[in-house]
């Protein structure tokens, strides 16, 4: 539970926000966590090559990402945790557009 004092600081920080006008004009970058990296890799390789974005590898707390970018743009593979299977109903991202 959110005590008033609290909500007070947050609805203060909002209209410090608002009063801001911070304007966002798109979306910097994507993580999606894959099952299978090698097979996502190597799909994605193909396809973002298509499209001219550049290819680099990180670690994030020793887990290998792989990212595709330009330069107005990430998407990022990062390996899953659990092997369930995709269930496009369940919370989380349904998909992503590329538009050029």
């Amino acid at each position: 539970m959110v005590s008033m004092r609290h909500r007070a600081e947050m609805d203060g920080n909002f209209r410090n926000l608002r009063a801001a006008k911070t304007e966002v004009i798109g979306i910097d970058h994507v993580y999606i966590t894959v099952s299978q990296m090698e097979r996502s890799e190597e799909f994605y390789d193909r396809v973002l090559r298509i499209l001219d974005f550049r290819k680099n590898g990180f670690s994030i707390n020793g887990e290998r990402h792989v990212q595709y970018f330009n330069r107005h743009f990430g998407y990022v593979l990062r390996p899953a945790k659990l092997a369930t299977g995709h269930d496009c109903y369940s919370p989380g991202l349904h998909h992503v557009l590329l538009s050029r």
